[in-house]
């Protein structure tokens, strides 16, 4: 497969991508053409939790004993650290607060005059509560397949690649899971991650690559200045599901075939969606639909 968008190449298509375009055609014209945005507080929070989460099970799958709580924490805030020298959009948060939020305090302080008693982070909560009931055999596993193009597009088939965070297995049960951990300020609701791609996706990858799938599960990881909650939610992938996968990425590749170079034929989003305003969107001032741009960067 190849694509071509003003001066730029789509040689593959990832969950990603398709879920971005799904959402507002304009906004993957956006990032074919000049890459990514400005990062933000929230997906930076998750990348850097991701990493710390990544290189426990790794220890895991390569033998070792399981990575203790201080350097875990450490690798979260190395990244922490270095990433807050970058230009992140914090959408008017403290980053030390939620830094203290992730990482919790060791003891008692003072706010005034009222003492703040010792508060466990995100993360060691994940350290303790989560990790220690999965078995992994694989972490981000990379897989590719060939998804057979729709008819009249300019290619035979999609090349779609993708990164399974976790393949194996809960403690005392024998179903190999596909298994995505989502850090989230809010509680998506469970009829929104049923119908999600994502994991069907990764499923077929898995499958494409010899490796069964009983189950795909999401972690939702709740942080809020209340405190930390993880909702978990478990379902087989179905014939169905695989399907509207295989729809999915035909009908947005033969879309972005048709609508070329010109960004003015991508469509944009829904007006009135929360995805489509200043605070959410990194291309708001140089899209027409936001600040009044014209596609330039």
């Amino acid at each position: 497969m190849k694509l071509g968008v003003a001066g730029k190449v789509i040689r593959h298509l990832s969950y990603s991508s398709v879920s971005m375009f799904m959402r507002c055609q304009t906004q993957l014209w956006f990032k074919t053409v000049y890459g990514y945005s400005r990062p933000n507080g929230a997906g930076s929070l998750g990348k850097w939790s991701h990493k710390a989460v990544e290189q426990y099970f790794m220890r895991l799958v390569e033998g070792h004993d399981p990575m203790e709580l201080k350097p875990f924490l450490g690798i979260f805030e190395k990244a922490f650290d270095k990433g807050k020298k970058q230009d992140i959009d914090w959408k008017g948060d403290d980053p030390g607060v939620l830094k203290t939020r992730f990482l919790g305090t060791k003891g008692a302080s003072t706010q005034g005059v009222k003492v703040i008693a010792p508060r466990k982070g995100v993360l060691p909560i994940v350290h303790s509560d989560h990790l220690p009931t999965l078995i992994p055999e694989a972490i981000e596993h990379k897989f590719e397949i060939e998804i057979e193009a729709m008819p009249g597009c300019s290619f035979d088939s999609i090349d779609v690649v993708g990164y399974v965070d976790f393949y194996g297995t809960e403690k005392g049960k024998r179903t190999k899971q596909v298994r995505d951990s989502k850090f989230r300020g809010r509680k998506h609701p469970d009829n929104e991650e049923q119908v999600d791609l994502q994991l069907p996706l990764y499923a077929m990858g898995m499958e494409a690559d010899g490796m069964k799938v009983g189950s795909v599960v999401t972690d939702q990881i709740i942080h809020k200045a209340s405190g930390t909650d993880i909702h978990t939610l478990a379902r087989r992938p179905t014939e169905d599901q695989k399907q509207r996968v295989i729809h999915a990425f035909q009908s947005t590749a033969k879309q972005i075939d048709r609508n070329g170079d010109d960004p003015n034929n991508w469509a944009k989003a829904p007006p009135g969606v929360w995805w489509c305003s200043k605070k959410w969107c990194g291309w708001w001032d140089h899209c027409p639909a936001g600040g009044g741009g014209n596609y330039v960067k």
